[in-house]
């Protein structure tokens, strides 16, 4: 196989392996059986090496060129985007934050309250997490 098509499966099975399971099935289910089987053992030697998905989904943030309701929101500042999220809920807002790389994210979290901030996150709070380690240590004792 030539360079250029190892270097494109590749990057296919990264943009691939960046979907949650089940899109990444209907895709794969999706492809011709050439396509699929050259890329099906690329996506195994990614889950094998820990690839985490989210490195998927930032390649392909890189390769796509962002909408330009993104590019607005992108260059949106921090204080305008906490005073927009008073109202959604944490779940929403962590789906909001996952789906790319925004420039003002971590600027955000700082300014989120502790409990918006974690739920957001999908994070344990400082006093369950220290509840999390006790209910542990102890259940080894």
């Amino acid at each position: 196989m030539p360079a250029d098509e190892t270097f494109q499966a590749r990057q296919a099975a990264l943009l691939l392996h960046g979907l949650a399971p089940e899109v990444r099935r209907q895709v794969m289910g999706r492809l011709d059986r050439d396509h699929s089987s050259r890329l099906a053992p690329l996506l195994r030697e990614l889950d094998e090496l820990g690839v985490p998905a989210s490195v998927g989904r930032q390649i392909h943030q890189a390769l796509t060129p962002p909408s330009d309701r993104e590019a607005a929101i992108d260059q949106l500042s921090a204080d305008d985007v906490a005073k927009a999220f008073e109202s959604i809920s944490p779940v929403t807002i962590g789906r909001l934050l996952a789906a790319r790389e925004w420039r003002w994210k971590s600027q955000l979290l700082e300014r989120l309250p502790d409990a918006r901030r974690y739920r957001a996150v999908g994070a344990l709070a400082p006093a369950a997490m220290n509840a999390l380690y006790e209910c542990l240590l102890q259940w080894k004792r």
